[in-house]
């Protein structure tokens, strides 16, 4: 189950990475955009860990990419590491 965040903003509930991203980029993030937490740890909004993809079909395919050539996320280091082949 995925944990997020949630902060009030202009009196509703809003998930804080997109917030986080939001103030980032100076602007209100479209519907479509994913933002992704890079050691996927849904509670680690540090900026550094975001990453914005501008829908979910983007998203997917660029971690299907990571799978594809071995990469995986460390889940004790929260990194995403090369996978050994041995």
């Amino acid at each position: 189950m995925k944990k997020y965040i949630y902060v009030k903003e202009n009196g509703k509930l809003i998930q804080e990475h997109r917030l986080i991203a939001e103030k980032i980029l100076k602007r209100k993030l479209k519907k479509n955009e994913i933002i992704h937490h890079r050691d996927g740890d849904k509670k680690n909004n540090d900026p550094l860990n975001l990453m914005l993809f501008e829908n979910q079909s983007s998203h997917v395919s660029f971690e299907n990419k990571l799978k594809r050539f071995g990469y995986l996320i460390n889940p004790m280091k929260r990194e995403i590491i090369k996978r050994s082949i041995i």
